[in-house]
């Protein structure tokens, strides 16, 4: 079952666990309307050319350095980037997932303002600023985020992660 929800190379959960995930804070909005989240979406803007220049290894290394990296800008209750098989059965804790390829979403749970989920966004974008090592190379993969809160006008967790993607290929193309 583990295998089933978390990706083999950084055994973060994936698009599926996620998507979970996401559906279950849709469905709470619905019943505890002041009830807030956010989700961030994240593109690795250098990753195609980490692979064709240094190969799909230090590809790979990159994707697992920057997963790390990333788990630790979000909030302790809304990530768990490394679960052991027994620990999947806790749904609720696992909001950082790879979404396939060099896309990661943050599901930020449970937010006070659409603030909150601004400055988790400018943690990552901090923190990815710094050079990743990947053997004796210094890798600079800078991130472009997407960021959509919840609201009543979305009637599903696709036509959210719709809008994140939409915004954070607008970031993409600002540069």
């Amino acid at each position: 079952m583990h295998d089933a929800i978390h990706d083999p190379l950084t055994h973060l959960p994936n698009r599926v666990l996620f998507m979970e995930r996401l559906d279950r804070a849709m469905t709470r909005r619905v019943r505890h309307p002041d009830y807030r989240f956010a989700v961030l979406f994240i593109d690795l803007d250098r990753f195609k050319h980490v692979n064709d220049s240094l190969g799909h290894t230090a590809g790979d290394q990159l994707l697992v350095a920057f997963s790390e990296r990333l788990g630790t800008t979000v909030r302790r209750e809304d990530i768990v980037t490394r679960l052991k098989p027994d620990e999947a059965a806790n749904p609720e804790s696992n909001t950082l997932a790879r979404f396939g390829g060099d896309e990661f979403v943050v599901l930020l749970d449970d937010i006070r303002d659409p603030i909150d989920a601004v400055r988790v966004a400018e943690r990552v974008q901090t923190a990815a600023t710094q050079p990743l090592q990947l053997g004796a190379q210094d890798v600079f993969a800078s991130p472009s985020i997407g960021l959509a809160v919840s609201s009543r006008d979305y009637s599903s967790g696709d036509e959210l992660i719709r809008d994140d993607d939409l915004a954070m290929h607008r970031a993409k193309a600002a540069g």
